[in-house]
């Protein structure tokens, strides 16, 4: 197992007892989570930006249009 840095000490995860593993193995799913996260956050941010975008895009479009 890695070593991990908590408050500037270097713990050797090898030498957790059980409930350092079972809360290590927690932090681990935490930020695993968090960056699943992150990665969707950044599709739905890039998404919005295209469909804001596509808005003004349509705007403009109609505008040109001559009117009936």
């Amino acid at each position: 197992m890695p070593k991990l840095s908590i408050n500037d000490v270097e713990y050797n995860t090898e030498d957790f007892n059980e409930e350092q593993i079972a809360l290590y193995n927690k932090v681990m799913i935490a930020q695993d989570e968090m960056q699943r996260l992150d990665v969707t956050f950044s599709a739905l941010q890039g998404l919005s930006n295209t469909l804001v975008a596509q808005i003004v895009e349509a705007g403009n479009d109609a505008s040109d249009e001559p009117e009936a």
